[in-house]
């Protein structure tokens, strides 16, 4: 620590010592503080593992500064680390059943999206079955292959057919599909 400087020029900083404690001794900052709050900071990035250290750090660092009869400072820095740790905490509560609801919620909507899935199929095949029972067969992949198949029946867009050529099942079956 530096003196203040014999000449008073206003533009040159000055260093002030630190507070003196009762037997002449400057004040020295606490270690257990300095870490209780770096460790209470490091706390929200590590998922409050470190918040534990720093709650014992933050703890006994306060407890030192008592008894130290004014030697050691830095109870801000303790509180505030043990004020770090424990929001850690309470984050870490509160994240914790959102993290483990998360698997559930993709399940319930990877069930909806199946039962979507089926019931398209289903409408798909109950469109098929109305179809037959209508038509008394069931609908053709395509019907652009010719005026006759191989039994003499007629194709759909012949004279004697139900829709125009080039047409394929599902357009076949759609005034069927609910």
């Amino acid at each position: 620590m530096s003196q203040i400087p014999p000449d008073n020029n206003p533009y040159q900083a000055k260093v002030v010592p630190d507070k003196p404690d009762q037997w002449g001794e400057p004040q020295q900052t606490s270690g257990k503080a300095i870490a209780s709050l770096l460790l209470g900071l490091l706390s929200f990035f590590t998922c409050g593992i470190a918040g534990v250290i720093s709650l014992i750090l933050g703890f006994t660092g306060l407890s030192d500064i008592k008894n130290s009869q004014g030697r050691l400072k830095g109870s801000g820095f303790a509180t505030t680390g043990i004020i770090f740790a424990f929001t850690s905490f309470a984050l870490l509560v509160l994240a914790m059943p959102v993290l483990l609801l998360l698997p559930a919620i993709n399940a319930a909507r990877e069930a909806a999206r199946r039962n979507g899935c089926l019931s398209n199929v289903r409408q798909l095949a109950l469109g098929a079955a109305n179809y037959e029972a209508s038509m008394k067969r069931y609908p053709l992949g395509t019907n652009a292959i010719g005026p006759y198949v191989g039994d003499g029946a007629a194709v759909p867009g012949t004279a004697n057919g139900d829709t125009p050529a080039g047409y394929s099942w599902q357009v076949q079956i759609l005034p069927y599909i609910e």
